[in-house]
């Protein structure tokens, strides 16, 4: 009884999951909407850049930080399954979050992403360095 309540536990975060991903998954392509400006960051399966939002480029307003964003690039061939699920995971939780709270210690998924080759996940930029540097 008790395996039969997990399997079923299971299955509905599954379902939950893809029902988050929908959501959030943008339409169209990136570029419509953000300028990429610099990577600042990289790892094994992707980059990190900073972004520009374009609604501020449009109405010619001086770029302030509230449209400076991180948009990180994972390529698709570099990933194992497990590391899909889990960015999968990554991309459902940030828009749960966003959704329910409005916090400064919570960062913000603005735009999620998708094509033939990539993912991309537009957030909140955190300055100040990693939190690898930060720990030392």
């Amino acid at each position: 009884m008790v395996k039969a309540l997990e399997g079923e536990a299971k299955k509905n975060d599954k379902i939950e999951h893809k029902q988050y991903l929908a959501a959030a998954k943008m339409h169209g392509k990136m570029r419509n909407n953000y300028q990429i400006l610099e990577e600042i960051g990289n790892g094994e399966y992707g980059e990190v850049f900073k972004c520009q939002y374009q609604e501020s480029m449009y109405e010619n307003k001086v770029c302030d930080n509230t449209h400076i964003r991180a948009v990180k690039i994972n390529t698709k061939s570099f990933m194992t399954d497990q590391m899909v699920k889990q960015f999968n995971n990554e991309v459902s939780i940030h828009y749960q979050l966003t959704e329910m709270y409005s916090h400064p210690s919570i960062l913000k998924m603005y735009h999620y992403y998708e094509d033939s080759k990539r993912y991309l996940l537009v957030t909140d930029i955190c300055d100040g360095g990693t939190l690898e540097n930060l720990y030392r």
